[in-house]
């Protein structure tokens, strides 16, 4: 007994495997515009880049789920091409478009077609000035239209058997990559491209299938960051979620996506692999006066809350003169002026 409590003393006692990345060879700093497409783990990191002030166009497409979709999107935009009227379908009493998620779309095709150049206008002018894309890549299943070798980007519960379902190869996956990244550098020769895979599980396919999915995704990454090292890096998301937050605490009560913890903690962990010691500097900043922002006084009109946001000012002013700041300083007039 003597002998096993020795050897428990002199051994540390782990419950998990933590995955520490390596820093990236390119940063992220306030002082790159970025442009985020692909799954709703892509939405999530928009928002804290948005939160923290970065110069982002956060998923203007939608969520995308699928490789060929996000890359076929993106490269229509580049080249502004005509948007396919055929893929434009009535459902539930409004217009949706085939290549982008139902969150858009309009009472008519008319007003749905002018929403739709406007979005790749938008993308078009991103691309051209980003120095940085963040791509979430979330299934390697693919539904394509019966008939054709139109791939879907959503179905918008149109009826199923207008589709047929396919899974991705790597290779599929890896050869669509490489003709958008190739006009991408054409356009942008300085762009650099963060690839990641979404930890959200996919558990309608299954999770066996689902299992097979991420695995295509992966190799497919893998792939890719080989050919492309010097300006493509790939982030473990769905690793650290997966073996590193291996503990279904760490999910909503959907048992699909990362809760709030765990969002946290793989926020964290990008932070070290992509910001340098001063971007996180200031990121802690931004975040403490946000939350100074949204603190709900006891007594607005109290001289003890009026000097707190006269102080709240003077650190949004200060932040200004290292990085601009126009929505804080708008927010915190506001406050002010109320």
């Amino acid at each position: 007994m003597a002998v096993f409590s020795s050897f428990v003393e002199n051994t540390a006692m782990l419950f998990r495997t933590e995955i520490k990345p390596k820093k990236s060879n390119f940063q992220i700093s306030h002082s790159d515009k970025l442009l985020s497409v692909g799954s709703c783990f892509a939405d999530c990191m928009g928002h804290r880049f948005q939160d923290l002030q970065f110069d982002i166009l956060s998923n203007p497409f939608g969520v995308l789920y699928n490789p060929i979709s996000i890359f076929g999107n993106l490269q229509s935009a580049m080249y502004q091409k005509e948007i396919d009227t055929n893929q434009i379908v009535e459902s539930r009493e409004s217009y949706f478009h085939f290549q982008y998620h139902s969150e858009i779309s309009a009472n008519s095709k008319e007003e749905l077609l002018v929403q739709l150049k406007e979005i790749n206008s938008s993308v078009f002018e991103n691309l051209k000035r980003s120095s940085r894309i963040i791509i979430t890549l979330g299934t390697a299943f693919v539904y394509y239209l019966k008939g054709t070798n139109i791939s879907m980007a959503n179905c918008h519960r149109m009826p199923s058997e207008l589709f047929e379902k396919r899974m991705l190869s790597v290779n599929e996956i890896v050869n669509s990559f490489n003709v958008f990244y190739d006009q991408l550098k054409l356009q942008n020769s300085d762009i650099k491209v963060l690839i990641t895979i979404s930890p959200v599980r996919h558990t309608k396919d299954t999770l066996e299938l689902n299992a097979v999915s991420k695995a295509i995704l992966r190799q497919a990454c893998y792939q890719i960051q080989e050919l492309k090292s010097e300006n493509v890096s790939y982030f473990p998301s769905f690793e650290i979620m997966m073996d590193d937050l291996r503990d279904y605490r760490f999910y909503k009560e959907d048992l699909i996506h990362p809760n709030i913890q765990a969002e946290n903690y793989i926020w964290n962990k990008f932070s070290e692999v992509y910001f340098s010691n001063k971007t996180q500097a200031l990121n802690k900043e931004i975040a403490e006066i946000q939350t100074g922002l949204n603190h709900r006084a006891f007594n607005r009109d109290g001289k003890e809350y009026r000097l707190f946001l006269k102080k709240l000012e003077e650190r949004v002013l200060k932040l200004n003169e290292l990085i601009l700041v126009p929505n804080l300083i708008e927010k915190v007039a506001l406050k002010l002026s109320a």
